[in-house]
């Protein structure tokens, strides 16, 4: 397990910003919650984020195990593509709730936007230094 992370550190953290991502849209950076216990229209954001921290979960675990230089990048690949969606999608492709002082738009959207941010950069650094790697010892 140590030879893998000495390998390829940055899909560890790229796997770490992911877990992250889905279990903060879980608890404490999730979705508002209405007084009498009913789904506010963020809910289906908060339910993006988790499937785009799951997506990049597995993405970088798969990235971080495969021997291939190049199958390791395209795995990083869809770690990259998660990040991205879940770093844009709340209050752009899903909607959230109006008033912006609300726990959705303080705390859930940026907790989003910082954790896919990091999730998108390590992802897309590593598939460069992959495909770098793979390149190298073809030539």
């Amino acid at each position: 397990m140590a030879d893998f992370l000495k390998r390829r550190p940055l899909v560890a953290v790229s796997f770490v910003a992911a877990v992250l991502l889905a279990v903060g849209a879980l608890t404490f950076a999730g979705p508002c919650i209405h007084e009498d216990g009913s789904a506010a229209v963020c809910h289906a954001a908060a339910h993006a984020i988790v499937a785009c921290g799951v997506v990049g979960a597995v993405g970088s675990l798969a990235a971080l195990f495969l021997r291939g230089d190049k199958a390791a990048a395209a795995a990083a690949v869809v770690s990259a593509i998660a990040g991205l969606f879940a770093a844009v999608a709340p209050g752009t492709v899903f909607g959230l709730c109006m008033m912006q002082t609300m726990r959705c738009w303080t705390v859930m959207k940026p907790f989003a936007l910082v954790c896919g941010g990091v999730l998108f950069v390590c992802a897309l650094i590593a598939v460069i230094a992959l495909l770098r790697k793979g390149r190298g010892r073809a030539a």
